[in-house]
């Protein structure tokens, strides 16, 4: 009995949780989701199909924030942004959509009267993430002790 109750326990999966600086922020159309814990990062690895499951010890030792994306007015999941802790300072790391689309960049298709021409340009969900990274640096240097 007791070696089927150790195993359970084993076998159960753990919902380890860490901070963000920054609670969930509107920006635009856009809703940036701070994922907190391990349920969380399953989940959002599953519903965006994608490896973001895998950050968790990153995130544990504040390495890494990932942030949910997602559509303001439905809820419905845009893309999995993560930040990155380099040189003592918050830096944009990855913004991917569903199974690691890109969403940063859109193509832009036109005919400027003698051929049809593609041009790549940032996408408006760009600029909201660098809004977010601007807005999390805030929330984190007013947590920082005076003196860093």
């Amino acid at each position: 009995d007791r070696s089927r109750v150790r195993t359970k326990k084993r076998n159960k999966k753990r919902n380890r949780k860490w901070t963000s600086d920054l609670e969930a922020v509107e920006i635009g159309p856009y809703v940036f989701v701070p994922l907190t814990c391990t349920k969380e990062l399953r989940e959002e690895g599953k519903k965006m199909e994608h490896c973001v499951r895998s950050y968790e010890n990153l995130c544990r030792i504040d390495c890494t924030k990932i942030f949910s994306v997602r559509d303001a007015f439905t809820q419905t999941r845009i893309a999995t942004l993560s930040l990155i802790w380099e040189n003592d300072y918050w830096r944009f790391d990855q913004m991917k959509g569903v199974r690691n689309t890109e969403v940063d960049c859109e193509k832009l298709t036109y005919f400027d009267g003698e051929q049809t021409v593609t041009e790549m340009d940032f996408s408006d969900l760009h600029f909201a993430a660098l809004e977010l990274v601007q807005k999390y640096r805030e929330a984190w240097l007013n947590q920082c002790p005076d003196d860093y």
